[in-house]
């Protein structure tokens, strides 16, 4: 229910199903591994990005992605990013023509 929810109904309301939101022959295979219960603090060191800070500096979370996987590589893992750059694609969605 929490993965319809979640993942298939907003690719379908987007316009971007069947290819995303569901793990199936045909599909993406675009994962997230998430904990609900980890708590840790925000800051510019643990984030993937070019900028040097954050605007969520110093804010203590509830939950953190353990994994990512797109196109079923993995792409983060741990908190250490791998994915290679240029490897995503944009996709346009409903939201975008609107």
């Amino acid at each position: 229910e929490v993965v319809r929810l979640l993942a298939e109904n907003s690719a379908r309301i987007l316009g971007l199903g069947p290819r995303k939101g569901r793990l199936e022959p045909g599909a993406d295979a675009d994962l997230v591994v998430f904990d609900p219960a980890e708590a840790w603090t925000i800051s510019a060191s643990n984030q993937h990005t070019n900028a040097g800070y954050c605007l969520f500096e110093g804010r203590e979370v509830l939950g953190r992605v353990k994994k990512v996987l797109s196109a079923g590589e993995v792409i983060v893992d741990g908190g250490e990013f791998l994915g290679k750059p240029g490897a995503g694609a944009f996709l346009p969605t409903r939201a975008a023509r609107a």
